[in-house]
């Protein structure tokens, strides 16, 4: 009896705990390019899906206001943030909550693990031989300057060192990678064409019947 209860608590735990993660998730901050499902509201039907496109403030109680393409009819559709909820477009129908959760977890911190940042050492992608340390990045770190690794600096007309512009990329954040993180892309190589059987010279003699 003991056994049998002891399993049953377990298993109400973790129907919670699934119930606790879908709800996290179902109510995740709504952002640009967040799915949603409208749960309440008078102006959009409960139930209608979509894409937002837009955020702003509601002009009379400063509450926020999200805009959303259909995705019925593509048509854009405008309601209170507070009227829907967040569709989770990218679990699988055979995860359970738990696991969802683990795994973003590890894609977030994977995904920090390789963000890019102020004197980190990084490949440029187009060119692998351009290796180099991150010595700016702009206010949202979509945008970064590298120096070559090993570049001799020259002092400028004002007596500062800097490095020389053929030593010195200027890129977009998705245009460079740790060096721990780089794997370099391997050309595909062509199939040998398999040498072709030289042709059977035949006689005459060889199609006689006997």
């Amino acid at each position: 009896m003991s056994h049998a209860f002891d399993l049953n608590a377990a298993a109400a735990r973790e129907e919670a705990r699934e119930a606790q993660l879908r709800e996290f998730y179902e109510n995740g901050e709504v952002e640009k390019g967040t799915h949603v499902r409208v749960v309440k509201g008078r102006k959009v039907p409960v139930g209608t899906t979509g894409r937002v496109f837009w955020l702003g403030t509601d002009k009379w109680n400063g509450g926020l206001r999200i805009g959303f393409s259909d995705d019925n009819d593509g048509e854009a559709q405008w309601t209170a943030a507070s009227n829907v909820v967040v569709v989770v477009t990218d679990k699988g129908d055979d995860e359970s909550w738990s696991e969802y959760h683990d795994r973003k977890e590890a894609e977030a911190a994977e995904a920090e693990a390789r963000r890019v940042e102020r004197f980190d050492e990084v490949v440029v992608k187009a060119e692998p031989e351009f290796v180099g340390k991150v010595f700016w990045v702009n206010y949202d770190g979509s945008r970064m300057g590298v120096a070559r690794k090993g570049a001799r600096r020259v002092r400028n007309a004002q007596g500062q060192l800097r490095n020389k512009d053929e030593d010195v990329r200027w890129v977009n954040a998705d245009e460079v990678c740790k060096v721990e993180f780089y794997e370099p892309e391997l050309a595909e190589v062509e199939p040998e064409e398999a040498d072709e059987a030289p042709e059977d010279e035949f006689e005459d003699d060889d199609f006689a019947c006997f």
